[in-house]
Order: structure tokens, then sequence, then C-alpha cells
């Protein structure tokens, strides 16, 4: 049976605590169980900035969105905060929103300068009309469904300046649960290319344990989108969201060694 997507928000009480909009009371997908689930993934999802294909993905939003000092910017999704963080580097102001407070906390130590805040991705963003220069998600959009994507991308649309341009990355249709797995091999043998077998076999020894977390924490998404809570993308499918939210895409590829997609698109002027 095809399980119901989850909105999580924020405690009315004010006291900064998340819950789960859902009729499902128990079972894998229940509101208990996924924000349980998030909490503890993003505990441990850091881990994936110690392999080189995750930070090239990283890295990638800003060489496609060339955001300038004083631009300002989105972090859409924000997670624990990597794709933040290297906006303010370059002399970015950024803004970011995520569902976990985990995740919010996370990234408001790494970016003190930030406006971190609770949002749900499948509801109204809370910014004004034309705020932001660039928006940028990195590795978020996939964990929902295709009506929420595309609700997602006409409220970016919405928030983006004339102009404006935005660059989003997700788990492609073709991901495969070893991803994190492959990424790690993938640094492994950078390390012995560049003829440093003794760091190869330390970086082998501490990261071992953090390439199998997040492959477990893989597997249960993929299990989700195939139960149909998540749509993974397609330079297609992308294509299709970007037209319908008016935004036009530039152009789209695969990072982390081929396990993701990321297009670039751009707001008309008029």
């Amino acid at each position: 049976m095809q399980s119901e997507s989850i909105a999580l928000q924020s405690d009315p009480s004010g006291a900064g605590r998340t819950r789960a909009r859902s009729t499902q009371v128990d079972g894998p997908d229940s509101a208990a169980n996924l924000e349980q689930f998030w909490r503890d993934y993003m505990t441990v999802f850091d881990e994936l900035n110690k392999s080189g294909p995750f930070r090239g993905t990283v890295d990638r939003h800003l060489e496609l969105l060339k955001p300038r000092p004083g631009d300002v910017v989105l972090d859409a999704g924000c997670g624990t905060g990597n794709l933040a963080e290297a906006f303010v580097k370059v002399g970015a102001r950024v803004d970011g929103f995520d569902f976990c407070q985990v995740s919010l906390e996370q990234s408001r130590k790494k970016v003190p300068t930030g406006e971190f805040r609770f949002a749900d991705m499948r509801e109204r963003l809370p910014y004004e009309n034309a705020r932001f220069d660039k928006i940028g998600s990195c590795l978020a959009m996939h964990l929902l469904d295709r009506k929420a994507q595309e609700a997602l991308l006409r409220e970016c649309s919405r928030i983006l300046k004339p102009g404006g341009t935005i660059a989003i990355s997700g788990f492609a249709r073709s991901f495969r649960p070893l991803g994190p797995v492959n990424g790690y091999i993938a640094t492994l043998s950078h390390w012995m290319r560049t003829k440093n077998p003794l760091g190869g076999t330390v970086y082998a020894v501490l990261n071992a344990k953090g390439a199998a977390q997040i492959s477990y924490y893989i597997w249960q998404i993929m299990g989700r989108e195939k139960r149909g809570m998540y749509d993974f993308f397609s330079a297609r499918a992308l294509g299709e969201i970007f037209s319908q939210a008016g935004l036009e895409m530039v152009q789209c590829e695969t990072v982390f060694a081929g396990q993701c997609v990321i297009a670039l698109a751009r707001k008309p002027v008029s």
C-alpha cells in the first residue's frame, strides 16, 4: 500500500520542537518514526563531509550559482548547513530553513551569521516575494513527492528575484544504496593515487563506520521512495518541474560519483 506523505510543522507552543501530521499511527512511516529517523540521520550526516564526491557536490552548487559578496542567498532544506557554510565563505548573506531541529542547531553552530528557521518544504515558505539573489538546495528536494516538488519550486520562484538563479541537487532515479560507500571508495582511491598509502590506511580505518551508517539511512530513504513518498530526479523531470514554476533550466548534470543530479535554472527578468 502506498504510504502517505508526512508534513512536519513547528510546535505551536513555541518550544522549538517538531511534530508530524499523519493518519498512520504505527509502522516505519508513522509520524513518530519519521521524526526519530531524521533526528538520528542528521546526527551522523556530516560523515559525508569526509567523502570527496559529497564535497564536490556541495562545491558544484557554488560553481553554478556564482554567488558574490553581499548576495542574499537561501539554503533550502539546509540540513546541517554545509552549503550555507560554503556560501558564507564567499561573502554571501545566508538564510536557511529545515524541518529538523537537530539540523537547524548544527547549521547555527557552523554559520553563526546565518538566519536559520524552522519551515516545511511542503508549506508556503516564510519569505517575502523576490527576496533572494540565489537559491541552493543540496540533496533535499528529492525527499518530496512530485506534487510537493512542483509546489516547492513555485514557492522558490516566488521568492527569487527576476534574473536570479537556483541550483538543486538530489538522488538520481538510478541511485544505488551503496552510493556513500562508492564515495568512500573514491576518496580512498584518491589517497592511494597520491602515493600516500599510510594516509589511505588511516582514512579507511576511521571512515568505514561512517560510510556504513550513512548507507543504512539511505536504504530506508530508498524504501520510502519505492513506497511513493519521495520522487528521485531525472533531467527530464527537473526540466518539467522548473518549467511549471516559470523557471528556465540552464543545465543538468550528474554529481556524487554519478549517483545524483544537479540542475541550474534561471528566473526570467520579465
